[in-house]
């Protein structure tokens, strides 16, 4: 027999994706954000002083503080090796959000900084002494939406649950 107008079918789970549990939905970005991340990804493609239709885009991500002694010297010694093939032509460049701690150090140890470009709300700058400041978001929140859809790889250090 039918369903009663009352209780209704019996909710269906949604398919399962490859990454997500059984029943779980992928929340999606509010579609302004999602322009402005595709904005600044196509800022960032072919035809740009920063990369071409092959670069990979590398977002560091990580705690405002050192957690452990040696998480400082590990991401001074990724930035370099990073900045070392970033000067021989690799096909990638690094995105931070322009935050002390693990973004700083890695900025300040990329080279020469040519190949880092730190993703700030308009209206706001850096303080870092190399990369270039690019902006997207009018506030932290929207930047840090954005700053998840733009990057093709995501590097880790330390942090809390905001990482």
């Amino acid at each position: 027999s039918p369903p009663s107008p009352a209780t209704g079918p019996s909710p269906q789970p949604a398919p399962a994706g490859p990454s997500s549990p059984a029943g779980a939905s992928t929340p999606q970005p509010d579609p302004v954000l999602k322009a402005s991340a595709d904005r600044v990804r196509s800022q960032l493609g072919g035809g740009t002083a920063f990369r071409n239709a092959d670069t990979c885009i590398v977002c560091i991500v990580g705690g405002a503080d050192f957690q452990k002694a040696d998480s400082q010297a590990l991401v001074e010694a990724i930035a370099e090796k990073l900045g070392e093939a970033a000067a021989r032509g690799s096909m990638a460049i690094f995105v931070t959000c322009g935050m002390q701690g693990v973004q700083e150090a890695f900025a300040e140890n990329c080279g020469d900084g040519s190949a880092v470009l730190n993703l700030m709300p308009y209206d706001e700058t850096s303080a870092f002494l190399q990369g270039t400041d690019i902006h997207a978001g009018g506030s932290f929140e929207e930047r840090k939406v954005i700053f998840g859809l733009v990057g093709d790889v995501y590097i880790t250090v330390e942090g809390g649950p905001e990482v």
